[in-house]
Formats: C-alpha cells, sequence, structure tokens
C-alpha cells in the first residue's frame, strides 16, 4: 500500500511556499520513518534553491573550529527525541494515532589539531504526526485501511534545549 507521507516545511523556511513528498508506508514496519525523512530532505535541498542556502549557512563549520582543515562529508544520524502513540481497537475495527519528534544531526569532522579531533554539526528538526485506520478481517485480525503520515520541518538548530527536569 503506497501512502503519501508529507513533508511541510513552514513559511519562513521557503518565503511561504509549501513543499510535499510522497513517500511509502510499508504495513509491518516499526513506524520508523526517519529514513524516509533523511531521503526525502535531501531531494528537497536539491531541488529547492531557497532550503539549499538557508542549509548551506549551517553546513560549514566556523572558521576557529576548523583549523584550516575541512573534510566537508556529513555524517547524518537520526535522534528521537519524543513518541507518543494512542490506539483504540474494536470488534468493527481501530485506529492508531502517533506522534514523534525526530532530529537529523549533520556532523561534519572538521579536522584534527594537536591529537584532538573537531567535530561540528547542526540539527534539522520535524515533527511527524500519524493516523493510521484499521478494519477487523474475519480469522486474521486486522488490516490497515487508511493512514496518513505528516512530517513537518521545523527549522535548523545547533543546540538541542532539554526541559527543565521534573522537581
Amino acid at each position: 500500500m503506497r501512502t503519501p507521507i508529507l513533508l511541510l516545511l513552514p513559511s519562513f523556511a521557503l518565503g511561504g511556499e509549501l513543499k510535499t513528498l510522497e513517500l511509502t508506508y510499508k504495513e509491518g514496519t516499526d513506524a520508523n520513518y526517519a529514513a524516509q525523512v533523511e531521503a526525502g530532505f535531501k531531494k528537497l535541498l536539491d531541488s529547492d534553491s531557497k532550503l539549499a542556502a538557508e542549509f548551506k549557512k549551517f553546513e560549514f563549520a566556523p572558521p576557529e573550529n576548523t583549523r584550516g582543515r575541512y573534510s566537508g562529508e556529513p555524517k547524518v544520524q537520526v535522534l528521537t527525541l519524543a513518541e507518543s502513540e494512542h490506539v483504540d481497537f474494536r470488534d468493527s475495527g481501530g485506529s492508531s494515532q502517533f506522534g514523534k519528534t525526530i532530529a537529523l544531526y549533520f556532523r561534519f569532522d572538521d579536522g584534527m589539531h594537536r591529537g584532538s579531533e573537531f567535530h561540528s554539526g547542526f540539527f534539522a528538526l520535524f515533527e511527524i504526526n500519524g493516523d493510521l485506520s484499521y478494519r477487523h478481517v474475519k480469522d486474521d485480525g486486522f488490516e490497515l485501511s487508511d493512514s496518513k503520515v505528516v512530517a513537518t520541518f521545523k527549522g535548523f538548530s545547533r543546540t538541542l534545549t532539554a526541559p527543565a527536569p521534573i522537581e
């Protein structure tokens, strides 16, 4: 089943333009959309000059950190910052609504200085929200009948801020 997963970019990033990507949802996976968001985001960078220019502002390490050497190839790590899910199944069918906040961390190797490695990087933040509907199938339990998953690009950041600890 092919399900469109929308990647919505806010107006501050693209001058008011809304971008969407159609990605594939495969039933039976662990619903980790990180690889799909990463691949879709790279395609957007190739096709949208405004977003690519914004990306370039963050891409290169500050000159004081590079020590004159920059290898330039990013390593991308995916961090899951928050997850939630609400599931409701009954005899006639069921539904699942979920939310996830992920950060793509683009890390750059800035070189070595006196035996120490230096890295710089930044985060591209996304909120993923999904709504999956299931119908009851005799003898087989439930099967997916409809789905909608939306990833919203929240912007770039050099740092992540954790919430205050619970006291």
